[in-house]
């Protein structure tokens, strides 16, 4: 590993992104639920595996080299209402459609990135 990756290695913990600087801060009028929540979140296994995150590191290198087409996809504030399965299966057929054109007319293997997060919205 190299310097740096080494200090982010050290001083990253499943905590750390409290000690972060508050960009955009949101509040939560009930913070019993909030703290009920976070609790629970705590006892889930992890998004992404971290072989998933060693492939990735692979892939990102091969694009860097010019080997390799990142397909970066996505939305980045759907509601909770629209993620189903029939949405969340149709972005992800657009998105795999988008590579197999990049990799024919390309002729390079192609990284798919996907974002899908969720926005807040009130509903008040």
């Amino acid at each position: 590993m190299s310097d740096s990756a080494d200090l982010l290695h050290e001083s990253w913990s499943p905590s750390s992104w409290k000690s972060k600087p508050i960009a955009q801060d949101v509040l939560y009028p009930d913070q019993n639920h909030l703290s009920k929540v976070l609790s629970k979140l705590e006892t889930l296994p992890p998004l992404v595996t971290p072989s998933e995150i060693e492939r990735l590191r692979y892939q990102l290198g091969l694009v860097q080299k010019n080997e390799a087409f990142l397909l970066h996809a996505g939305d980045c504030a759907e509601s909770f209402d629209a993620c189903t399965h029939e949405n969340i299966s149709a972005k992800i057929g657009l998105i795999l459609s988008f590579s197999l054109i990049l990799i024919w007319g390309a002729r390079r293997p192609v990284v798919r990135h996907t974002l899908v997060s969720l926005g807040i919205h009130n509903k008040n």
